[in-house]
């Protein structure tokens, strides 16, 4: 087997293992739901949903490959049965994450305003330096809970795709509660052992 062929294969296991659609259908859903919500014009929820979840799709997909590839000297403790753990090399791996931020931006630079654009490379940038020095925090909650804080932040770029304005107090709320909404699925998830 080539080498492009075994790695186009270890990201298509990988995409099987991590993107199950039970869990990341209702949660794209939701999060385009949250998106339309925080807009104060609902007129335009059937002209830009596919868009909000093609949007959506890429954004999940990129930063769960970056949590994963941040994880993978943990998990290989903890979990070395996954993918990313027993690849030989993770290249493949950071060329498909730069290949989703590429796409991601590109859809924002001709779709967003450029204040879409600012908050996307300034979530990008938070969670890279994020990744780099959670080590150092000691609380383990607090470690949990901050990359989740990236999934308010998705709904508020994909309603900015609308170019309407967006309602600050049902953004605040709507944005809480996706929030609250990642954080419980995050302790049922952990207790579970998924």
């Amino acid at each position: 087997m080539s080498t492009a062929t075994r790695d186009m294969s270890s990201f298509k296991n990988y995409c099987l293992e991590r993107f199950d659609a039970r869990r990341f259908g209702p949660l794209t859903l939701l999060l385009a739901l949250a998106a339309k919500g925080l807009t104060q014009d609902s007129v335009v929820f059937r002209q830009s949903l596919a868009l909000d979840l093609l949007l959506l799709i890429l954004l999940l997909v990129q930063f769960r490959l970056l949590d994963d590839l941040c994880d993978v000297p943990s998990d290989r403790l903890t979990h070395p049965h996954r993918v990313l753990c027993r690849a030989q090399s993770l290249r493949t791996f950071w060329i498909w994450l730069c290949a989703l931020a590429l796409c991601t931006l590109g859809l924002l630079v001709w779709f967003a305003p450029w204040l879409s654009i600012c908050l996307y490379g300034a979530l990008s940038l938070g969670l890279g330096l994020w990744y780099a020095a959670r080590h150092r925090v000691p609380h383990l909650l607090t470690r949990r809970l901050i990359p989740l804080l990236k999934y308010p932040l998705f709904g508020l770029i994909a309603a900015s795709l609308t170019r309407r304005p967006i309602h600050f107090a049902r953004g605040f709320l709507i944005s809480t509660l996706v929030f609250l909404a990642m954080a419980a699925y995050e302790i049922l998830h952990d207790r579970r052992g998924l």
